[in-house]
């Protein structure tokens, strides 16, 4: 049996499942390949607080739905990243890049773990700044198998 192919997912991706944007289309794609098992997700400790920040400042979900969304990304049994195991890269990052350092966690769990980080935080996530970085815009899931 071969071994899934490990990715993580930012906010700005995951948050298109629950909310409907530009781009929810491609995100939702994602998820049903993870639904399915073509994909294990891994996110970063910090991705069910940025959630809940994103689906309560968009106004398009209510206390209850948050909850339910939250406990649906649960259920995907994700493998969570730590920020500790990366804090040094982190803080290289901030430094060398001008990330901020919640968006400089993703970026350095990808390396990290060698994998592709994909995200539609297209100001912040410049791809220059790592080779792991991958714009959902021009993510052709069927290749990423």
């Amino acid at each position: 049996m071969s071994k899934k192919k490990k990715i993580i997912l930012d906010t700005s991706v995951i948050v298109k499942w629950f909310v409907n944007e530009a781009e929810s289309e491609k995100a939702n794609e994602l998820l049903q390949e993870v639904r399915i098992g073509s994909f294990s997700l891994v996110i970063p400790d910090i991705v069910l607080v940025e959630i809940v920040n994103a689906l309560r400042f968009t106004q398009a979900v209510d206390e209850k739905q948050c909850q339910s969304h939250i406990q649906n990304l649960l259920n995907l049994k994700s493998e969570i990243f730590f920020t500790t195991e990366v804090i040094g890269r982190i803080v290289s990052l901030v430094y060398r890049s001008g990330l901020a350092s919640y968006d400089a966690l993703y970026v350095a769990a990808a390396e990290d773990l060698d994998i592709l980080l994909i995200t539609a935080d297209y100001k912040h996530h410049r791809k220059e700044i790592s080779k792991h970085i991958q714009w959902l815009s021009t993510l052709d899931i069927k290749t990423l198998r």
